[in-house]
């Protein structure tokens, strides 16, 4: 049951079993919100994703030293370290937009490379996102050759490529049918708390209970509305207007 608005000190009792009542009457507008989520989510992967591709190479770190320790791999952190930074760096990454004819900053450039290493190893991944799956391929090979010879002209034994990026048309970004499902689902939720609203908002007395609850008075007589009686009022009421 609901509080009446000219009875303000009256608390909001909220029937559930009326509000599910309440919700299976417009189960319709319901179904339409699902169905209005899931085209929007449709229109978002249409004409608003921008889709992301991702690609990766990987270079093996050395330094001059011509037997492996343990404390050659201690050294795999600050090596990456030292790597990273000459990888990109402004004159290789300005190096690459030349040759590939890129038409992006170098702060541009830079915001697609990361750079990780690989954890318990000397291996570098060289990891490129762009909107375009072939040219971010190109960009991570063509990096780690780069920076492989500059790091040649440091180093007296040169790191070498593991492997290669590949052309990754698998997008990043989050999947078609979750985007669907997300859709569909704020659809449903908003209709759900739009039906909730126009429920809690209601304030029209239905049921004798209400009236006892709200005036304290004992409801001793009941008229019901009949449709049938009320069209054959109007019938005759239009019948005499005619005449």
């Amino acid at each position: 049951m609901k509080n009446n608005k000219d009875f303000g000190n009256e608390p909001i009792i909220i029937d559930f079993g009326d509000f599910f009542h309440h919700i299976k009457n417009f189960i319709h507008i319901i179904i339409l919100c699902v169905l209005l989520g899931g085209f929007g989510g449709a229109f978002y992967l249409w004409k608003i994703e921008v889709p992301l591709y991702q690609t990766s190479s990987m270079v093996y770190m050395r330094d001059s030293a011509t037997t492996l320790s343990v404390s050659d791999l201690q050294l795999s952190s600050a090596l990456s370290s030292d790597y990273t930074v000459i990888l990109m760096s402004r004159p290789i990454l300005e190096t690459v937009i030349k040759d590939l004819n890129l038409d992006m900053t170098f702060e541009e450039l830079y915001s697609k490379i990361s750079i990780s290493n690989i954890s318990d190893t000397r291996i570098l991944r060289i990891t490129v996102t762009d909107v375009e799956p072939k040219r971010a391929a190109d960009i991570a090979n063509r990096l780690a050759e780069y920076g492989i010879s500059s790091i040649e002209e440091i180093e007296s034994k040169s790191p070498y490529m593991v492997e290669r990026a590949v052309v990754n048309t698998n997008k990043t970004n989050i999947s078609n049918s979750k985007v669907l499902t997300i859709g569909a689902v704020l659809g449903f939720v908003a209709s759900l708390f739009g039906l909730f609203l126009v429920y809690i908002l209601d304030d029209k007395v239905r049921t004798a209970e209400e009236i006892e609850r709200i005036l304290d008075v004992p409801v001793l007589v009941g008229i019901n509305e009949s449709k049938i009686l009320m069209k054959t009022d109007n019938y005759w009421t239009k019948k005499r207007r005619k005449k």
